[in-house]
């Protein structure tokens, strides 16, 4: 007798290791993804600087420094950005940025420094990923036990696609809490329709005095209501989730008006959720008009819709039961009062539905959504490659999903009161699927649906096969041992990769591995060099001037009254909040694409006059422009982005000839020919010739155009080159080289090496004053390219040279100068004499007084100098080598426009 508790007691420890078994597997699960997304946080820190691999995330540090000091206020507008007007923040100064703004006060003991607070940006989306696999896991228990739940977390785990980009260090922007919260609102929701189904609540118990049955489902619903309403304060664009719950609403509503059950409970548990959700939005109201991409009047609008929406479905019951109508005519009428409204809103209020509708659009309406232009995250998947696409992010996993929703759909029908929560989950994939297909980046959000259905599907498998009634190992049986395996090869197996060593590996660790930040790298130290040597803003030629507060409060306004000394920076787009923080600079272009018109333009324009035009406003101005090696060369997809938004001549096509291999069956692409609009354009005019004239050499590019056969049976004409033939070709003159050109047919003067067909002006007003240290290496047509990453030029008003020369000669005035690091270069500019002997010129290079306007005086401190002074030379028609000479310095001084008094220089034989 004295065995039998311990008999128990050993009976009670291993049921209890059973119910218990898939704790330690959820810790582990957890700790892998904990680890795999912060493993490299280390390599996001360089020089005590915290760095991040998006350009969004630049901004959310923004917005939480800004928090920290003002806690818990976020900034409502800013004037750091999109240049000359400032810009509203949208999306942008959430819950989210407070959240993390808190949590660095904290970390920071109320006060803490910039390396603090971005080290706990760096580290919120890692951790707020994790937190993401518990709401997966309640919800995959919830709709089919715990094997689901567990399997569910090991798909997300596991997963190599978007959820895990997006919740790895460095990627600090809001998309870890959007599917974190969004998650949760889902489950709060289909909690809160369960307790309905449940406990059947309405109006009528309520007046009986019966609150018991209330007190659940109230809970439940403003839990449900404060969740989704969060959501919405993280990202507000998300108010569409609200089609999900209005959809499911209506499915479930309309299954059990069909089989004779009322609507009541279950639209009075949905309407108390919606209007909480009314209620939490419009805490974080920031607009009074109606702004889906901000927290406005149209967020608790929806929700508010929503819970009219299902007080009116109550009453459609009533009336069908009043009139002995079929209920089918329920779903009917649902449907009917949709379109209806839609129309209406569309004659009422045509500009609200264009809005809506194109919202909609943006986010689920693949085939209609014309892509994302130059941002990659936006575009959609192709539909050819929408197996591979899924295929790599989820391997198996997708179909089981597929699975899972012929399982949950079944259920459902057989009895939709149990199985409330079906419809939810179905239309929830068929919204994160479409997202996704429409815009790449929506990826993130798939991910748990897919894992959740997942869990489902296996779960099912568990339960048919027996395998949930197993106590123990041995019970197994080499059958289902085998299915075991299986199973687990089935899931896991798509998910391993070879890793860098050429071993085995989880390809979610084998991806961790390398991460680190993107171009931001390459890009500190040249906005660190902006940021120490160029005046600060509201200082230009006026350094006594206070400088403009680098966290101001402003109210919002459609065009920021900029104070004097203030300016932009021209740069494309993506490095726009990475040049207001790392830089502390006004961009003109930003992330958000305000200002990517005017950028492209600039950048495209082949008239300096026009060019400048484009970033002048009355007396606001840019001062400086800052390109990047692949916005100029023609390697990379940041070349053709600008071509997108501004007005070119043939497009890419105008500015580029593409050339193939002639051998092989595939045409292998060689590289580019360079038209002469390409030369001609800004941007190469700054970054290659750093503002110089550039004239034609007796070099041919030379190809055959052939018509070749596409896949579809057209085809096109291309430009094709022999592995063996001779591609460039140099001759002893220009006009040889013409020659050439015009009896070939298909050929042109230059095309490779920086080398232009016609000759190319010099600019008057820009001037290099950085090189980066940073190098790039690329291959073209013509072999390999090296060269500085990123240049810094600065926009002056150019010293005026005014001097004599031979009637009708060409004076060419040219100067040496050097960056740094000795990648020397020289400046030519050339004027025609009058016939009287007279000419001008503008020069934007100084030769000297460098240390006499610098930072401290309300310029630049420029790192590109002289080696010595002008050189002007004049030459005669007819006439053989030049007929004058003279070296003449440029102060400083005069080239920024303190001294304006021109220099006069005499090019004349003595």
């Amino acid at each position: 007798m004295s065995r039998l508790p311990g008999r128990r007691r050993a009976g009670s420890a291993a049921e209890w290791l059973r119910r218990n078994a898939h704790v330690p597997v959820l810790l582990a699960l957890s700790g892998y993804v904990l680890w795999t997304r912060t493993r490299g946080w280390q390599r996001f820190v360089r020089d005590g600087r915290v760095l991040y691999s998006s350009n969004d995330a630049w901004y959310h540090y923004r917005q939480v420094s800004y928090t920290v000091r003002h806690f818990p206020e976020t900034m409502p507008f800013d004037p750091w950005t999109a240049f000359p007007t400032g810009v509203g923040v949208g999306q942008f100064g959430t819950i989210y940025d407070q959240t993390v703004a808190l949590a660095a006060l904290v970390a920071g003991a109320g006060s803490p420094d910039a390396t603090t607070v971005g080290l706990v940006l760096l580290f919120a989306p890692a951790v707020l990923g994790t937190l993401t696999l518990v709401p997966a896991y309640l919800l995959g228990r919830h709709v089919a036990g715990r094997t689901a739940g567990v399997v569910a977390v090991a798909v997300l785990a596991l997963t190599p696609g978007g959820f895990l980009q997006r919740t790895t260090v460095g990627f600090a922007d809001h998309h870890a809490a959007e599917v974190l919260l969004q998650t949760t609102a889902l489950l709060a929701v289909v909690l809160a329709v369960d307790a309905a189904e449940r406990h059947d609540p309405t109006v009528a118990r309520l007046r009986a005095g019966e609150f018991e049955t209330f007190r659940r489902p109230l809970v439940t619903a403003l839990l449900a209501g404060v969740a989704v309403g969060a959501y919405v304060l993280v990202w507000p664009p998300g108010v569409v989730f609200g089609l999900v719950l209005g959809g499911y609403y209506a499915v479930h509503l309309s299954a059990s008006v069909v089989r004779g059950r009322d609507p009541e409970h279950v639209a009075l548990v949905g309407g108390i959720a919606a209007l909480a959700a009314v209620a939490v939005t419009l805490t974080g109201l920031s607009s009074a008009g109606l702004e889906p991409v901000a927290v406005s009047l149209f967020q608790p609008a929806a929700f508010a819709l929503l819970a009219v929406g299902l007080a009116g479905t109550v009453g459609l019951a009533r009336v069908l039961d009043a009139r002995a109508l079929s209920r089918w005519y329920f779903p009917v009428g649902l449907t009917g009062t949709a379109v209806t409204a839609a129309a209406v809103v569309r004659l009422v209020a045509p500009a609200q539905f264009a809005l809506v509708r194109s919202s909609l659009v943006r986010v689920f309406g693949y085939t209609l959504y014309e892509g994302g232009g130059s941002v990659s995250e936006t575009r959609r998947v192709a539909v050819d490659a929408i197996g591979a696409f899924l295929g790599q992010s989820y391997g198996l996993a997708v179909w089981m999903a597929l699975a899972g929703i012929v399982v949950t759909a079944v259920g459902y029908y057989r009895d939709p009161r149990s199985r409330s929560w079906a419809p939810a989950l179905v239309l929830w994939f068929v919204y994160a699927l479409l997202s996704t297909l429409t815009q790449v980046r929506f990826d993130y959000y798939l991910a748990v649906p897919v894992a959740v259905l997942t869990g489902v599907a296996v779960a099912w498998v568990v339960r048919r096969s027996g395998l949930g009634a197993v106590r123990a190992p041995s019970d197994l049986g080499l059958v289902r041992a085998a299915g075991v395996v299986l199973l687990v090869m089935a899931l896991v197996g798509p998910f391993v990769s070879a890793g860098p060593g050429g071993g085995l590996g989880l390809e979610s660790a084998v991806v961790t591995a390398q991460t680190g930040p993107d171009e931001v790298a390459d890009r500190q130290a040249s906005f660190a060099w902006l940021r120490a040597n160029t005046p600060q803003e509201g200082q230009y030629a006026a350094p006594e001037r206070a400088p403009f507060p680098p966290y101001p409060t402003v109210s919002p306004t459609d065009d920021y009254d900029y104070p004097p000394g203030t300016y932009g920076v021209v740069a494309w787009w993506d490095s726009g909040h990475q040049l207001t923080e790392l830089g502390r600079r006004i961009p003109v272009a930003n992330p958000f694409q305000d200002g990517r018109e005017t950028a492209a333009a600039f950048f495209l324009e082949r008239s300096e006059a026009a060019a400048t035009d484009r970033v002048t406003w009355d007396d606001e101005r840019a001062r400086y422009v800052v390109v990047e090696w692949s916005l100029a060369v023609p390697t990379v997809a940041r070349y053709a982005s600008p071509v997108q938004f501004a007005n070119v001549t043939g497009g890419l096509a105008g500015l580029l000839r593409p050339v193939y291999l002639s051998s092989g069956p595939n045409r292998e692409f060689a590289g580019y020919v360079k038209r002469q609009a390409h030369y001609e354009s800004l941007r190469v005019r700054l970054f290659r010739y750093h503002g110089s004239a550039r004239a034609p050499r007796p070099v041919v590019t030379d190809w055959a155009d052939e018509s070749i056969p596409t896949r579809s049976g057209r085809r096109v004409d291309r430009a094709v080159v022999g592995a063996g033939e001779a591609f460039v070709r140099r001759f002893e003159s220009l006009a040889a080289a013409r020659e050439y050109v015009r009896a070939d047919g298909s050929a042109q003067v230059g095309g490779v090496d920086g080398i232009p067909s016609e000759r190319v002006p010099a600019l008057e007003h820009y001037r290099l004053v950085h090189a980066s240290a940073s190098r790039y290496d690329t291959e073209t047509l013509s072999g390999r390219e090296r060269g500085a990453r990123m240049k810094t030029f600065e926009r002056v008003p150019g010293a005026t040279v005014r001097g004599r020369a031979p009637p009708n000669a060409t004076v060419t005035a040219s100067v040496r100068l050097s960056p740094p690091d000795g990648a020397a270069f020289t400046y030519r500019q050339r004027a025609r004499a009058g016939p009287d002997g007279a000419f001008e010129m503008t020069l934007p290079y100084s030769t000297s007084g460098y240390d006499e306007w610098g930072v401290d005086e309300g310029y630049t401190n420029v790192s590109v100098r002289a080696l010595a002074p002008y050189t002007f030379t004049a030459r005669q028609p007819g006439r053989d080598g030049p007929v004058a000479t003279r070296s003449v310095h440029v102060p400083e001084g005069r080239v920024v426009g303190a001294d304006e008094r021109p220099i006069n220089v005499s090019v004349a034989p003595e």
